[in-house]
């Protein structure tokens, strides 16, 4: 008795330009807009903090993002996702996220 393998239903994961100019600045360490706009409203010299801020961790950065718009890392090498595949079994839907360099198939 086989068990046939179900067949993904693939989604390329779409940002807005915004959303995408948010993500690059977040996984390249700069400072979050919210954290520039505090910076601005407290009249704090955007420049000099710029220069002395310390951004978190790849890992606490990339966290932050899948917490944001609620997606996975790469099932593979953990790196920010391009695909989703999601497999429908019995009711039940999986739902993996690769990158382009990892997708199957």
């Amino acid at each position: 008795m086989t068990i046939d393998k179900p067949v993904p239903i693939v989604q390329r994961l779409e940002f807005s330009q915004e959303d995408q100019d948010y993500i690059n600045s977040m996984l390249e360490g700069n400072p979050s807009p919210r954290v520039v706009r505090y910076w601005q409203r407290t009249g704090k010299n955007v420049e000099q903090h710029n220069k002395h801020y310390r951004p978190p961790q790849l890992k606490e950065r990339k966290r932050a993002l899948s917490h944001k718009y609620h997606i996975s890392m790469c099932c593979k090498c953990h790196n920010f996702p391009t695909y989703k595949l999601i497999y429908k079994l019995d009711g039940v839907n999986l739902v993996e996220y690769y990158c382009q360099d990892h997708l199957p198939g």
